[in-house]
């Protein structure tokens, strides 16, 4: 069954590709343009079914998600890596630990994104960055404003950094 692929999807495919591993509540904060998010689980199993998608249930605790179920992480499909002519990546994304990071990474963005929303900071730009494995560097850079003063910041999610 072949479907249209939309701006909406390529914006899903994007987004993945820059984070390479997304929940679909990740997803649904990031497309949403009305400052809320939205349901999207419907296209997301159609992407998946059609193998513009992989997916699968994350294989350990991730600490900050609250429903008794592991959730369902997105990555982009071999085809639709082509199809974007996205790099292919030296990360195990099939790892647990990997996928953790990358999704703690992400979540921080959602919550930069709520925060907005609920007035407390204003002007967020995001930019994530890609490490190698192994490496201690930033995974993302954030600038907002808060209270009339921009502050820029940068992240690094490593455990074992100095």
């Amino acid at each position: 069954m072949a479907i249209q692929l939309s701006d909406r999807d390529m914006m899903i495919f994007k987004l993945i590709e820059e984070h390479q591993v997304l929940l679909e509540k990740h997803i649904a904060w990031f497309i949403s343009c009305d400052d809320k998010p939205v349901l999207i689980r419907d296209r997301l199993r159609k992407l998946f079914y059609l193998d513009y998608l992989l997916c699968e249930r994350h294989g350990g605790k991730l600490p900050w998600w609250t429903t008794p179920t592991k959730p369902l992480v997105y990555m982009l499909s071999p085809m639709t890596r082509e199809l974007l002519t996205a790099q292919s990546t030296d990360i195990d994304l099939g790892n647990c630990d990997s996928q953790r990071h990358l999704l703690e990474v992400a979540n921080l963005r959602m919550l930069f994104l709520v925060d907005q929303k609920d007035g407390l900071i204003s002007n967020v730009a995001w930019t994530t960055t890609k490490t190698t494995p192994g490496t201690t560097a930033v995974d993302a850079k954030i600038s907002f404003n808060r209270n009339g003063v921009e502050h820029r910041i940068g992240i690094i999610n490593q455990p074992k950094a100095d």
